[in-house]
């Protein structure tokens, strides 16, 4: 069984959360557009995810440091704690490819203790799997066979994401067999049930972990619970309420129509 992975800043209370990135050094990019397909995108001198960075915490926001932290500044980018890579390591998930991320004061009102070492994970390093776009609620995807990006019809997405529940479906046959992986052209992150297991036995903090059978538009389900390692009995519960709650939104129409 397989997750979708990030953090629960939106469903959990007193971690602190960073507002935005600072880079070391000076970043150079570019607007382009295909000529083909007309996607439009950022071409980058340098690597962003090799820069060095820079935090800055929001002051009235948490008394905590979790290992799993928020971040409004660049979504897609994965922070994680110390703590959280030597957890990984020593369950044998691997080495993972990581920068450093340097919380700068000021730090929160109503944090007493120095934040840790954070790491951002280099998902371009990470990919492991290949997701059938059609299945994952992606409607007319396709991949552009000059710029090689990803465009889908996003109106007609998002009108079926408030009409069903919508999973994240794997290409058979495409799992590397990573325990945390990502998946190319989009940002979603994806573990196994012992990147969970690991989780509840190193009390790592401010993990979401949703199942991927539900995890297409999986904004008001709010993560398994994963305290005890009886996280498997209660996620069938909760999986099942959000089956029985869904739409909790109501009916909403998609833009333009």
């Amino acid at each position: 069984m397989f997750f979708k992975f990030g953090h629960n800043s939106f469903y959990t209370s007193g971690y602190t959360w960073i507002k935005k990135l600072i880079l070391k050094q000076e970043y150079i990019a570019w607007d382009c557009a295909c000529v083909a397909c007309g996607k439009e995108w950022r071409e980058e001198k340098e690597n962003y995810y090799d820069m060095s960075l820079d935090a800055q915490v929001e002051r009235d926001k948490g008394s905590k440091w979790p290992d799993m932290i928020g971040n409004g500044s660049e979504p897609c980018l994965k922070i994680i704690s110390q703590r959280v890579l030597e957890a990984w390591e020593s369950e044998g998930f691997g080495h993972f490819p990581s920068f450093p991320v340097r919380i700068i004061p000021p730090f929160p009102k109503k944090v007493v203790s120095e934040p840790p070492m954070y790491y951002r994970l280099d998902n371009s390093k990470l990919e492991g799997v290949e997701l059938d776009w059609e299945a994952s609620g992606f409607c007319d995807a396709k991949i552009c066979n000059i710029c090689g990006k990803l465009s889908w019809n996003e109106n007609k997405s998002f009108k079926m994401e408030t009409e069903q529940i919508v999973p994240l479906a794997f290409k058979e046959g495409t799992w590397t067999g990573m325990d945390i992986f990502c998946s190319k052209h989009v940002g979603h992150m994806f573990c196994t049930e012992k990147v969970i297991d690991c989780a509840v036995k190193h009390k790592l903090t401010n993990c979401s972990f949703v199942p991927c059978e539900i995890a297409g538009n999986d904004s008001f389900f709010r993560g398994i619970k994963y305290s005890t390692l009886n996280w498997r009995v209660k996620m069938q519960a909760q999986v099942e309420q959000y089956r029985n709650d869904f739409p909790p939104w109501g009916p909403i129409e998609a833009v333009g129509e």
